[in-house]
């Protein structure tokens, strides 16, 4: 049959500006915007093109004999036209939906190997940090506990035994005490952008079964979801964060594009947070 949409044309000659979005490399923050730009204007072309194929339309069948107003040739049972009918629809909107969509991928690629990049230089730089803080924080820590040493044998001098015990144990409480600085924390370099995110995808795989069978011994509650659901059940494990022995969790980072804003990652601390 074939089918025909009007705004072919159209929509073709936008694809040719949109393919040049696509070649956009992510280096720097500047580049980062610039790419999220880019694929919220290729994420719109792909919903308009959508939004034609999901219109409300009559279908007009008209007489062979009426050639000024045939829209369409049907020949056959009209279960067969309308199965036709329906695959050359879906022909004709994926063909015109596959070239923006695979444009929106490169972009989004480009922008997810920035963001872990970011994130990793981030993260480096906050466990320097630290290390550093919790460097000091013992410095601190031994100074506290020499004080209190030095107190103790001044008070032994005087003859204040009670006192001399008290700031003894005192030193010996302090040098026993875990020595834990405050949570660093570094600023993302990304920004925030409307409607772009990235989420982290979690996939579970039982690489142990006997661990988990075991585990699951110990969890019995869990036993008839496990059963039932088999993979979906790994699958809300990983998500969930529950470390379940045999289980091996992949993390995945992808760009979202389109999201709401309340799910967007920066919102977290620029952390890449995690998301279905």
């Amino acid at each position: 049959m074939g089918i025909q949409v009007p705004e072919a044309n159209a929509i073709e000659s936008r694809a040719l500006a949109l393919d040049e979005m696509g070649k956009i490399v992510v280096r720097s923050v500047d580049g980062y915007t610039d790419a999220g730009e880019k694929a919220i204007v290729v994420q719109n072309e792909v919903r308009s093109i959508q939004e034609i194929f999901s219109q409300d339309v009559t279908l007009l069948i008209v007489p062979k004999s009426d050639q000024n107003f045939r829209v369409a040739r049907l020949d056959g049972p009209l279960d067969a036209v309308a199965f036709r009918a329906h695959k050359d629809i879906l022909a004709a909107r994926d063909g015109m939906i596959e070239r923006p969509k695979g444009i929106l991928a490169r972009i989004k690629a480009s922008m997810t190997g920035w963001a872990v990049k970011e994130q990793e230089e981030r993260e480096r730089k906050r466990r320097e940090a630290q290390a550093e803080a919790d460097r000091l924080a013992k410095i601190e820590n031994d100074r506290k506990a020499k004080e209190a040493e030095a107190a103790a044998r001044e008070a032994k001098r005087d003859g204040d035994k009670v006192l001399a015990a008290a700031l003894k144990a005192e030193a010996e409480q302090i040098k026993a005490a875990p020595v834990v600085a405050a949570p660093v924390h570094v600023e993302s370099k990304r920004p925030v952008l409307a409607g772009v995110a990235m989420r982290q995808q979690k996939t579970g795989e039982v690489t142990d079964p006997v661990a988990t069978v075991r585990y699951l011994a110990e969890h019995p509650e869990m036993i008839p979801a496990a059963i039932q659901f088999r993979a979906a059940w790994v699958a809300s494990i990983a998500k969930s964060g529950l470390p379940v022995p045999g289980i091996a969790v992949s993390v995945k980072t992808i760009a979202a594009v389109g999201c709401r804003q309340r799910e967007s990652d920066d919102q977290n601390g620029g952390h890449l947070p995690d998301m279905e």
